[in-house]
């Protein structure tokens, strides 16, 4: 699933199957995935340090990412 060009404050994704979700040039703002996440693509996007912290312990690919 493609989630482009949105804006995310505030989200609880605990409860969602994100798997294989590329999130193109989103902006993510005090974003929680869920523990097991996996294969979450996040290419060009904004984050807070909070949302970043979270998904770098993930073991995300956070390449291409901006951090506010």
């Amino acid at each position: 699933m493609l989630i482009k060009d949105v804006t995310a404050k505030g989200m609880d994704l605990t409860k969602s199957d994100l798997k294989d979700t590329s999130f193109r040039n989103a902006f993510l703002n005090n974003v929680s995935f869920k523990s097991e996440q996996k294969k979450v693509i996040i290419d060009s996007a904004t984050m807070d340090k909070m949302t970043y912290a979270i998904l770098k312990g993930k073991k995300e690919n956070l390449d291409h990412v901006k951090v506010i």
